[in-house]
């Protein structure tokens, strides 16, 4: 059988020309990407999961000063982790264990587990938390190289499930993060934790 080639060239060149066109269209279509930081609608409407927990002035400790601030730059580093268990307690301190995720200071690793420790008395003032809840946290390394180390709700962020950071706590005019991408949040903090300790 004979093919005319003119008629097959003229049915396969237009279909071949319609299929470049769709190509190059769908990859000029603009990219839809997540913003690098949250707008106040979207952080109100994120409250209501992450909420900001009340801290009540304990009588029994004296802070002086932006509270903030001041733990801050006590730190040794700022982690973000993934709380691996249940809360546990000594009678004396609450701890939580905690997958490290990344560490801004390069202390941790990937994957190393350890367990952010506060005095009970500051139980009420820290949110509850659950396992698989992702955190940021500055944390203050304890002597003689324990792998309990000691946090505080008043630098203590939530992670949400597509990757922004909500303070715990009522943040200062002069220092807010709320609504960051956790990498830069992380960086953030890193920056100002070493500026603070200077």
């Amino acid at each position: 059988m004979k093919i005319d080639q003119r008629a097959y060239y003229s049915r396969v060149i237009p279909s071949l020309l319609a299929l470049c066109i769709a190509v190059t269209a769908s990859c000029s279509m603009p990219v839809q990407t997540e913003p690098e930081r949250l707008s106040e609608e979207q952080v109100m409407e994120l409250r209501e999961t992450y909420p900001i927990h009340a801290h009540t002035p304990n009588p029994l400790v004296s802070v002086t000063g932006d509270a903030f601030e001041s733990t801050l730059s006590l730190s040794d580093t700022v982690i973000r982790g993934r709380i691996s268990g249940p809360i546990s307690n000594d009678g004396e301190f609450f701890s939580y264990p905690v997958e490290i995720i990344d560490d801004s200071a390069n202390v941790y690793t990937s994957g190393e587990k350890i367990s952010i420790s506060d005095n009970m008395i500051f139980l009420d003032e820290t949110p509850p938390l659950s396992e698989g809840d992702e955190i940021i946290c500055a944390v203050m390394i304890n002597p003689g190289g324990s792998s309990r180390v000691s946090f505080t709700s008043m630098n203590l962020f939530f992670i949400t499930e597509n990757g922004y950071g909500l303070s715990s706590f009522d943040e200062e005019p002069q220092y807010t993060y709320t609504g960051m991408r956790a990498d830069k949040l992380l960086a953030e903090l890193e920056t100002l934790r070493v500026e603070l300790a200077d």
